[in-house]
């Protein structure tokens, strides 16, 4: 029984063999015949037959090998990608001269944006590049011996998920000063290298603030700056109010399309109020008699201070301080709480007197804690006012006893200052006022002194004849002299460039020319176009086609641009004329990107005037982001380990369990076994026994 039982087992396992055997075989011969077929197909389908004839009408055949350089990936198709910013993809490359090549190199050009992103880059084949996002073209190169190059290209293109925009290096809160402007500047990156806009809510005429793009950094990171005009009281609150908070939304986004993406900031700006300087309108030289006419001095003093109002509002104190011709401190008159003066001279008065007028205004009420930071303290400030009053029995005309030029004749180009000066001196020893026109106008005033100087910048439109008047004054008599200028025209020549030798540059002084800086109030709502002037009409419909706006819903909307540099010219004007989608009643559930309620939406239906548009930092689970603030536009999701999750004492009894659950389990898997060979011997013996 044993043996028959030994001889059927021998029979089986050989039986096992055998057809192992023919299988192996099966398998070698099929993998024999795919390597042959293939090498048939490449030897006659990439040769090519060249012949050439002699003059002896012989006959002779070349069979010249056939090169291919292929790109294996990538190919001409799209590649999706899940996240955006970077893109590594596949370069595999093959050739049927592999033996013959001497090396391998490959342009790699991001066509959207006509950027060559890798020129003639030396690599070994089967590497990873990074191409552009959108459509790219890639040309590899391969060289072999004598030197011939042998190319191939593809076009592709890479198809990502559009990632959010990030705000940058904005700081959250700040603080600007009456009296001066805001600046600040932020940066705005965006993976995708899509074009940036940004904007306020609220913004101007509902605050003082602006937003503009300045420029790019790269292609993925730009910069824009918040600005403000010249701030002013109002701007700060009010009169004694302190400071006003704005709390600003800025947002940007990225243009891909019109539900997605944007980020928002919110920004906080403190406008601190000051005490400004309160200003003394100038009184000028007085002469007055001793008796008769004129002998008496009448001022009622003007002063103009932002918080505390003109000088007969009675919040202002005024202090006079009077000085004889030996500089002693003398009791002439007083000045009342209003700024009034009202004496009358007579003969025990005669001489020459200088008067200074001060007045201090009221110290803020209500000074902001950072006030410090616009040179201010919020205390009373002062201004004075010093003029010089004769009073005299007989008076004598001051004279101007000198000036330069000498002559009362002179010539000066375009472009050219003119400096002036005179000496003046007055008999009866009082200080002159001076005044100093140009062609009649007013240009400038000086007193307390006997000297005067005066300068002038003669524009490039100036060519011709004019005249610099001076006048002197004691306040009753006068003396002047008149110069009569020729200005010669100057041809401003620009030669940009220039040859060998160090030519080129600017033939001429052009003159300073004022540069405006615009800023714009947000869009007002669409209106129909029906109502928009016929001149207008035609362009506003030609940019609906352009940006495929159906013709029955064209319309325009308008905005308001100040130059807050106030250089009253149009040059770089922004546009204050656009086209739009109109709607009759736009609201934040029309499922239009629209302007309304004196705002515009970020983007469809949110921002601005509606709830906040879905960002990569809200805390909610929106834009198609695979969980709170990550994934999708946003940046990629990170697993938290679970040593974050779980305190640390709990984690490592949780390991020391499963570790022992292992060694259980493990033990009785052995002792199963164990006790089943021991088993099987047993049966084994008894057969063999019986």
């Amino acid at each position: 029984m044993i043996k028959k039982g030994i001889i059927e087992k021998d029979i089986v396992v050989h039986r096992d063999i055998k057809n192992k055997l023919i299988i192996t075989l099966i398998i070698v011969f099929i993998i024999f015949n795919i390597i042959n077929l293939y090498m048939i197909v490449t030897t006659f389908y990439f040769k090519k037959i060249t012949g050439y004839g002699s003059d002896t009408a012989s006959i002779s055949l070349v069979i010249e090998e056939w090169r291919v350089v292929e790109i294996n990936s990538p190919l001409n198709q799209s590649y999706n990608y899940s996240s955006s910013g970077s893109y590594p993809i596949n370069l595999n490359v093959s050739s049927n001269f592999n033996n013959e090549i001497h090396a391998w190199w490959f342009t790699l050009v991001d066509l959207t944006n006509n950027i060559t992103l890798n020129d003639s880059e030396i690599f070994t084949p089967n590497i990873t590049i990074y191409p552009a996002r959108y459509s790219n073209q890639l040309t590899v190169f391969a060289n072999r011996t004598g030197n011939y190059t042998y190319n191939a290209s593809v076009v592709f293109f890479i198809n990502a998920k559009n990632s959010a925009p990030t705000i940058e290096n904005l700081s959250l809160n700040n603080f600007a000063c009456e009296g001066s402007f805001f600046s600040e500047l932020f940066n705005a990156s965006d993976v995708d290298n899509d074009p940036i806009s940004s904007s306020l809510f609220p913004q101007f005429p509902n605050n003082p603030f602006f937003i503009q793009y300045l420029y790019n950094v790269s292609n993925n990171l730009s910069t824009h700056e918040i600005f403000s005009g010249t701030l002013s009281k109002q701007d700060a609150g009010g009169i004694f109010i302190g400071s006003k908070l704005y709390k600003v939304n800025v947002s940007i986004t990225d243009n891909f399309n019109a539900s997605c993406c944007s980020d928002t900031e919110q920004f906080n700006i403190t406008i601190i109020e000051i005490n400004n300087i309160p200003v003394i309108e100038n009184i000028g030289t007085k002469t007055i008699w001793s008796r008769g006419d004129n002998n008496t001095l009448y001022i009622q003093t003007n002063v103009n201070d932002v918080e505390s109002g003109d000088s007969d509002d009675g919040n202002m104190s005024f202090n006079i301080t009077i000085k004889n011709s030996t500089g002693n401190n003398v009791s002439l008159f007083n000045i009342s709480s209003i700024g009034v003066i009202n004496f009358t001279a007579n003969s025990s008065n005669l001489g020459v007197y200088n008067v200074t007028i001060c007045v201090s205004d009221q110290s803020l009420l209500n000074p902001h804690t950072n006030i410090s930071l616009c040179s201010n303290n919020g205390d009373n400030q002062s201004d004075c006012e010093v003029f010089s009053l004769t009073i005299t029995a007989q008076n004598r005309a001051p004279q101007i006893i000198s000036q330069y030029p000498n002559f009362s004749n002179f010539t000066a180009n375009e472009g050219d200052a003119s400096f002036l000066n005179i000496t003046s001196r007055d008999p009866d020893t009082t200080i002159a006022d001076t005044y100093w026109y140009v062609d009649g106008v007013f240009k400038k005033y000086q007193e307390t002194s006997n000297v005067s100087e005066f300068s002038f910048s003669w524009e490039f439109s100036d060519a011709g004849f004019h005249n610099i008047t001076v006048v002197i004054t004691d306040g009753e008599l006068n003396d002047s002299f008149v110069w009569n200028v020729t200005i010669i025209d100057v041809e401003v020549v620009v030669s940009v460039g220039g040859g060998g030798g160090g030519g080129g540059g600017v033939v001429g002084i052009p003159k300073v020319i004022c540069t405006p800086k615009w800023g714009c109030s947000d869009w007002n709502e669409c209106q129909n176009l029906t109502i928009l002037q016929e001149v207008y009409f035609s362009t506003i419909f030609e940019l609906c086609r352009k940006y495929s706006i159906n013709k029955n819903f064209c319309g325009f909307q308008t905005r308001e641009c100040s130059d807050i540099n106030k250089c009253d010219t149009i040059l770089n004007k922004p546009d204050i004329t656009r086209q739009c989608h109109y709607t009759p009643i736009p609201n934040c559930n029309d499922g239009i990107k629209n302007c309304h309620n004196n705002a515009c939406e970020v983007l469809v239906d949110c921002g601005g005037p509606c709830k906040a548009c879905p960002s990569c930092d809200d805390g909610i689970k929106n834009q198609g982001e695979e969980n709170i603030d990550c994934g999708g536009p946003c940046n990629v999701c990170v697993e938290h380990p679970l040593v974050k999750i779980v305190r640390r004492g709990y984690f490592f009894y949780l390991i020391a369990l499963v570790l022992f659950i292992i060694a259980i389990i493990l033990f009785i898997r052995f002792e199963i076994k164990r006790y089943r060979i021991k088993k099987m011997i047993q049966e084994r013996k008894e057969k063999m026994f019986s």
